[in-house]
């Protein structure tokens, strides 16, 4: 599941495994180009790196072969259009305090709203507390710009986004 928390520990659990093997394995699929992780945005780099990490595929398409119906396409199109964003800005952080923020690019969040529902209200406090003025949402159709709470938060539509 693309964009999902990952913890080395409790993946190696599940799978029988040792934590040494996961953290290997990551690295592996990650030299091979295949996914990425995306570090809980913290104040140094060994506290970023025992955090739980966000994975995501480095080609959006790598998640179709296990789409085997319209139906489960549709189900996945939140998590596959997060991918798309993971993917398109290269970011490498995301932020996770009470409250998260997809992405951390160049001290700019983004979030990902593939949804009818543009419930912000979180992301909003999230901004915030990051000490930010500005917010990207990404939408499936929504377009516009508004200010709440001294943040600018500007929504776009993800096929406006991927063209920039």
């Amino acid at each position: 599941s693309p964009g999902s928390i990952t913890e080395y520990k409790s993946l190696a659990s599940s799978l029988k495994v040792s934590y040494q093997t996961i953290s290997k394995y990551v690295h592996y699929l990650e030299q091979g180009y295949l996914i990425r992780s995306i570090y809980n945005k913290r104040g140094s780099a060994i506290v970023m790196s025992r955090k739980a990490k966000k994975i995501y595929l480095m080609a959006t398409s790598l998640s179709l072969p296990v789409i085997d119906s319209e139906a489960k396409f549709l189900s996945m199109m939140p998590k596959i259009a997060e991918n798309a964003v993971a993917t398109h800005t290269s970011a490498k952080y995301f932020w996770r305090e009470y409250y998260e923020l997809d992405f951390l690019t160049d001290g700019l969040p983004i979030e990902v709203k593939y949804t009818g529902n543009l419930d912000i209200g979180n992301n909003i406090k999230a901004a915030l507390k990051f000490g930010t003025d500005k917010l990207t949402v990404v939408t499936k159709d929504y377009e516009g710009v508004e200010k709440k709470d001294e943040l600018e938060i500007t929504c776009i539509p993800l096929w406006k986004f991927l063209m920039t």
